[in-house]
């Protein structure tokens, strides 16, 4: 008997005419073996799609899934999604994230996937799909066995968040786990590729580093950029790294402050670049990886600098 079952809750129906709306005369790159539903729906305890959506706008976008649960009850959220923006799932306890967001975005049809543990009963808690931009994403909520041990009480009685992040082929027929490591994200994630390698030999070469946000790859082809903005706070410091395959032959990274000033720029005509930037008070900035020359698969992740 699986031990997953997956949860009906009719969200996908609120989206509907807007994804009619916005895909008229419109057909997808990348649908079929490796599309967003394939990837969710043959993932391990999966029996029927919760939400999808092709959104098209270059404006970010959040997507709230309502989720009615029994208190004591366990979920996991089980996503991927395909594009050049970056896509991320977050749950919420009424307005108090659990955790911190789960890139849903990659180019290896990796599953990312979130459990957390219910400790109120009703519509309390939400899932948040948020798109930095265009990309097509898919999502499943299953209803998971609660882990072993003691349930919380006291302080701690807070719903649990369970992170992992599973590529949907694993060899034993079901998710390998992938959280962060101990003390801090890992830096280039928990692939062991040419990219990840790369990352890992920067943050090597720069001691005092560790990861800030997760390693996200993505596949760009010449004049494609992918964006990402970081929550910093004042005096933070971090460095922003973007490495792609050989195929790549030249990046370019830029950095944005809050109000929109570039404030950090990287186009030495490699595909290696990073920057640094600290911030001088709290607030959003982003960055901008553009493939300049070349095509292939690119990985990015901010890291944490002295």
């Amino acid at each position: 008997m699986n031990c997953f079952r997956t949860l009906w809750v009719l969200v996908g129906v609120a989206f509907a005419p807007r994804a009619l709306a916005q895909d008229a005369g419109v057909t997808d790159a990348g649908a079929g073996a490796g599309s967003p539903v394939t990837v969710v729906q043959r993932a391990p305890g999966v029996r029927r799609l919760q939400a999808s959506q092709r959104y098209r706008l270059e404006a970010p976008r959040d997507f709230d899934l309502p989720l009615r649960t029994a208190r004591g009850e366990c979920f996991e959220v089980a996503g991927y999604a395909t594009g050049a923006s970056r896509v991320t799932v977050q749950v919420f306890e009424g307005s108090a994230a659990l955790g911190s967001p789960v890139p849903l975005t990659n180019s290896t049809g990796a599953l990312a996937r979130r459990g957390f543990c219910a400790t109120l009963g009703g519509p309390s808690y939400r899932v948040q799909v948020h798109a930095d931009g265009p990309a097509w994403w898919a999502l499943a909520v299953l209803v998971a066995p609660r882990p072993a041990g003691p349930a919380p009480s006291g302080a701690d009685a807070g719903a649990s968040v369970m992170d992992a992040a599973a590529p949907s082929d694993a060899p034993d027929g079901g998710p390998r786990r992938a959280g962060p490591a101990p003390g801090g994200v890992p830096v280039g994630g928990p692939e062991r590729d040419y990219v990840g390698a790369r990352l890992r030999a920067w943050a090597a070469e720069h001691p005092g580093s560790a990861g800030f946000t997760d390693a996200v790859r993505v596949t760009l082809n010449t004049n494609q950029t992918y964006d990402q903005t970081l929550q910093l706070g004042s005096g933070q410091c971090v460095a922003v790294v973007v490495a792609g395959v050989p195929s790549v032959a030249d990046l370019v990274l830029e950095l944005f402050d809050p109000v929109g000033n570039r404030v950090a720029l990287d186009a030495t005509h490699t595909s290696l670049e990073s920057v640094r930037h600290c911030a001088a008070y709290a607030g959003p900035v982003r960055f901008r990886a553009r493939m300049f020359s070349g095509a292939g698969l690119v990985g990015v992740q901010a890291l944490t600098v002295p």
